[in-house]
């Protein structure tokens, strides 16, 4: 039977374990571990580079009231002005609040992107604010204006 197996000076080489070898092998571990070498170093192989991640839900366009200011000059349906609201490419719903009570409706009040058509008319003489709110959180606003006031034109006519 022969005996194939070396003595361990001869295994690990005798440079390694001399006094002066063994000092040094902490700095060698460290290298190591550094350059990925050995267990647990990743392969030894570079370190990927992290992928950036891309969301796939796009930007919603912003939702905009036009007129920013709508100005209605009388009271009652033939007076009424339009404000539309407006949000491309959605189409979900659109929701309308506002501190007119008294002074101006607008209606209908709620409905669909991407555009919506509401109708001010004036009740009383005021301001007010329309806020309108859409499912993605954004919010437009509409200042309303009713005024009331104009000039009465009278006529006369005069014998002679």
């Amino acid at each position: 039977m022969t005996n194939n197996s070396l003595p361990v000076s001869e295994e690990i080489g005798p440079d390694l374990l001399g006094p002066t070898s063994i000092r040094m092998w902490p700095a060698l571990i460290a290298i190591a571990a550094l350059i990925g070498c050995g267990g647990g170093g990743g392969g030894g192989g570079p370190t990927p580079t992290p992928t950036p991640t891309v969301s796939t839900t796009p930007t919603p366009a912003p939702l905009l009231a036009t007129p920013t200011t709508v100005a209605v000059n009388g009271l009652g349906a033939a007076y009424a002005q339009p404000l539309a609201l407006s949000e491309s490419a959605y189409t979900g719903a659109i929701a309308e609040t506002d501190t007119c009570a008294g002074i101006a409706t607008v209606s209908p009040g709620s409905g669909v992107g991407p555009t919506l058509k509401e109708t001010v008319t004036g009740v009383a003489a005021g301001t007010c604010v329309a806020t309108f709110k859409d499912g993605n959180a954004q919010t437009a606003t509409a200042t309303i204006q009713v005024t009331t006031g104009g000039v009465v034109i009278q006529s006369r006519t005069r014998d002679h």
